[in-house]
C-alpha cells in the first residue's frame, strides 16, 4: 500500500500576506489553488491572533501607496497651440476627457473597494486566515516579553516585540508530530551566516522543545517549488528579471525604462533591495544618471531607507553616488560605450 503522504504543517508571516497587495490579478488566482490546499488536508497552515492583528494594522499603509500612485498619475498629452489647426487636436482632446472620466470611475470602484476590504488581495487573505488555525497568541506575551529581556531572536529589539510574541506562540501550540514550514522574509528568523536559513539558535531551540524538524523558505514561489506545489506565481518573477535587466542596462534610456517599471511595484524582498542597490554600483548606466529626478526618487524609497541591508563598504559607496553634492549632469554624447 502507498504510504499517504504527511500534511504540511506551516506558518506564513505578515509580510508575504501583505505582499499579495502587490500581486497581479492572474497570480492572486493562482494562489486560489493555496487556499483550497489549506481547506483540503494536504497543508494546515497555523496563524496567530497576532499576525492577524498585523496584516489589519500594515494593510492601509501598503494599500495607500498604491492608491495614491494611481490617483496621482498623469495621463495629459501636452499639445502646444500649433496643433490646434489639425483635425486630431479635438479627437485627441475628447480622448483626453474619455480617459480622464474612466480613470475618475476606476479610482471609486478602488476606494470602495479598499474601504469595505473587497480587494481580490482581500478576499485571498481572508479565506487563508478562515481555513488555518488561529492560535491565542495572548496567551505567551510573558513569555514573549522575557524573551525580548534577554534578547533572544527573533526580533527588532525596538520596544516592540511582535516577532517574539509569534514564536513563542508556535513554540507552545504547534504540534510536535510533524516537520514545520515558516515562510517569512523577515531578517530577524534569518540566519547571518545564511540568509536563506533560519537562526541557528532558533533550529536548536526548536529541535530541543518540539523534538521536530523546521524548515524555512522566504518566499511562497521557494516554498511551492521546494515542496513541488504547481503554483507559479509571476509577480516575484518579474521583478527579478527587471532587477536582472537593471544590471544589464546598456545605456540611459534602457535605465529609464527600467526604473519606470520597477516603480510600478509598492515592495520589494532584502535580496531584491540589495541587488537594486549593486546594479547602481555595478552598472554605470546606472549611476551616471544617479541625479535624474526619477532614478533618485527610486533609490531614495526603496534603497537608501535600507542602511542595514548592505555592508559598511556597499552602503558608503552609494551614498557617494546618489547622496553627494549635485554636479553638471554629464552628456551621453561624451561618454565611450
Amino acid at each position: 500500500m502507498t504510504k499517504k503522504p504527511q500534511q504540511l504543517y506551516i506558518f506564513i508571516d505578515s509580510n508575504i500576506f501583505l505582499n499579495f497587495y502587490d500581486f497581479h490579478h492572474e497570480d492572486l488566482e493562482r494562489l486560489a489553488q493555496l487556499v483550497e490546499l489549506v481547506e483540503g488536508t494536504e497543508i494546515k497552515l497555523f496563524t496567530t491572533k497576532q499576525i492577524n492583528q498585523e496584516v489589519d494594522r500594515n494593510r492601509e499603509a501598503r494599500l495607500a501607496e498604491a492608491y495614491n500612485k494611481f490617483r496621482e498619475s498623469k495621463i495629459t498629452v501636452d499639445m502646444p497651440v500649433i496643433c490646434q489647426a489639425y483635425s486630431e487636436y479635438a479627437e485627441v482632446k475628447e480622448a483626453q476627457k474619455v480617459l480622464a472620466d474612466k480613470k475618475s470611475a476606476l479610482s471609486k470602484k478602488l476606494w470602495k473597494d479598499i474601504i469595505s476590504h473587497s480587494l481580490e488581495a482581500d478576499n485571498i487573505v481572508r479565506k487563508l486566515f478562515e481555513a488555518g488555525t488561529e492560535i491565542d497568541s495572548d496567551k505567551v506575551l510573558e513569555e514573549a516579553r522575557s524573551r525580548y529581556a534577554v534578547g533572544n531572536p527573533p526580533g527588532k529589539k525596538d520596544g516592540l516585540y511582535g516577532d517574539e510574541i509569534n514564536w513563542e506562540a508556535l513554540l507552545k501550540f504547534i504540534p510536535s508530530d510533524n516537520h514545520f514550514v515558516i515562510i517569512s522574509d523577515d531578517k530577524d528568523y534569518k540566519s547571518p551566516l545564511n540568509e536563506n536559513e533560519l537562526r541557528e539558535f532558533l533550529v536548536k531551540e526548536w529541535e530541543e522543545v518540539k523534538s521536530s524538524k523546521i524548515l524555512f523558505y522566504r518566499s511562497l514561489t521557494s516554498f511551492f517549488k521546494e515542496h513541488k506545489i504547481n503554483i507559479e506565481l509571476r509577480w516575484e518573477e518579474e521583478k527579478d528579471k527587471l532587477i536582472q535587466e537593471l544590471f544589464e542596462s546598456p545605456n540611459f534610456s534602457t535605465t529609464h525604462e527600467i526604473i519606470k517599471s520597477l516603480s510600478k511595484f509598492i515592495n520589494f524582498s532584502e535580496d531584491q533591495v540589495k541587488n537594486i542597490g549593486r546594479a547602481a554600483l555595478l552598472n554605470s548606466q546606472v549611476s551616471w544618471i544617479a541625479k535624474d529626478p526619477d532614478v533618485k526618487k527610486f533609490y531614495e524609497k526603496y534603497v537608501l531607507s535600507n542602511a542595514g541591508r548592505f555592508a559598511e563598504d556597499e552602503w558608503s559607496k552609494l551614498q557617494g553616488t546618489f547622496l553627494e553634492t549635485e554636479v553638471e549632469s554629464v552628456n551621453p554624447e561624451d561618454i565611450p560605450f
